[in-house]
């Protein structure tokens, strides 16, 4: 016998409290309340009430918009820390869904506006919104980079999309004290971070490993996902050579070798990402095209001489899979990082914060183990 709508969305926030990914009740009522079915139509209730996400709009074989994964949107929820009466900003609009969410969280008090820059998914999202009963949501058609002046200024600013950098916008428009989250790209690895602002910069409060698609607009940035080979999604990092030695290293037979767990590999991913490089992030679901099916992680040297990925699970633990392409040069320096990221007490993302300070602020203002900066931002890595 099948079951509702009602007793599915109850059976997905049990999940998502034994998953620990959910564990206010604020939160756990508006995943009960909300009709995901609404905002993802044409598709079976069981599919829709799985743990997974849905992938709404593609473009040259990357996805551009999408419902995102039950538990990551739990768990970015529980870092915004939504209160009734609060006035909440969404960069990327999606289907609409955590719109309603956030909806319910603030309550009749409070106020949701969302920014997209796709038309199309615009009107998705506002056709959406309104035939689910959230018409109060406001859907603005524009650049999120540019966050939306005429609201501000709020309380919580959460993107959906992940991020190159955090535009000054976002932070201006963001009253003292109020907290920002943002999936943030870092060489091609993602962070979601919980930042509260202070007065000269950004704190985070929280840290989690993430898998969003790209922010479109002027914060795009040039790691973005694209296809590399039929059914094979690549980002590459700075310093990276170009697709073409790319594709001709990975389609080389990979040597083969294990690691042990040791730890999350999500904070490994990261580790690499701020120690190494030039890094790869790539995702297969054909095992004869790379020699592995799923996600993996890695380095490639400048030349293309030499590539190695580390294979990844959906939850980061257990044994990886070590695939070296060409030369050992970029095997050794994974398994060299490996060695130091162990040596640091393996530390996964959670345990690593992150202040943002202009760059107008000396080095060496805030200690930390790496620092990363962008165009406005020296980010300081801390565990």
């Amino acid at each position: 016998m099948s079951q509702s709508a009602t007793e599915l969305r109850d059976r997905l926030v049990d999940a998502l409290r034994t998953s620990r990914a959910l564990s206010s009740e604020a939160v756990a009522r508006a995943f009960r309340t909300v009709p995901r079915e609404r905002f993802v139509p044409g598709y079976a209730l069981d599919e829709v009430y799985r743990d997974q996400a849905i992938v709404t709009k593609n473009e040259d074989g990357v996805p551009v918009s999408s419902s995102s994964q039950p538990a990551m949107m739990a768990l970015m929820l529980e870092q915004l820390d939504v209160r009734p009466g609060l006035k909440v900003l969404e960069i990327g609009a999606g289907t609409g869904y955590n719109a309603a969410l956030l909806s319910e969280l603030v309550g009749p008090s409070g106020s949701v506006t969302t920014i997209e820059i796709d038309p199309e998914v615009v009107t998705w999202a506002r056709e959406r919104l309104r035939s689910a009963g959230y018409g109060r949501v406001q859907v603005i058609e524009g650049d999120g980079g540019d966050g939306w002046l005429p609201g501000a200024p709020y309380d919580r600013i959460e993107l959906t999309v992940g991020a190159a950098d955090i535009a000054p916008t976002w932070v201006e428009q963001l009253k003292p004290g109020g907290i920002l989250v943002l999936p943030l790209w870092v060489n091609t690895v993602q962070i979601c971070l919980a930042l509260a602002k202070e007065e000269d910069g950004l704190r985070s409060v929280s840290s989690l490993p993430c898998g969003f698609t790209r922010i479109r607009g002027r914060l795009a940035g040039k790691d973005q996902y694209r296809e590399l080979l039929p059914g094979v999604i690549l980002s590459t990092g700075a310093g990276a050579p170009s697709d073409d030695v790319v594709r001709r290293t990975l389609r080389q037979r990979p040597r083969r070798t294990h690691l042990a767990a040791g730890g999350s590999w999500f904070g490994f991913m990261l580790w690499l990402a701020l120690n190494g490089g030039p890094m790869l992030s790539v995702s297969t679901e054909d095992d004869a095209m790379l020699g592995f099916a799923g996600f993996a992680g890695g380095v490639i040297d400048a030349s293309g001489d030499s590539a190695c990925l580390v294979t990844l699970t959906l939850t980061g633990d257990g044994p990886a899979t070590i695939l070296s392409y060409g030369g050992s040069a970029a095997q050794e320096q994974v398994e060299r990082l490996y060695v130091s990221w162990q040596a640091a007490g393996s530390p996964d993302i959670q345990q690593i914060g992150v202040t943002a300070l202009p760059k107008s602020v000396p080095t060496g203002a805030i200690e930390g183990f790496a620092q990363v900066e962008t165009e406005i931002w020296r980010l300081t890595f801390r565990l």
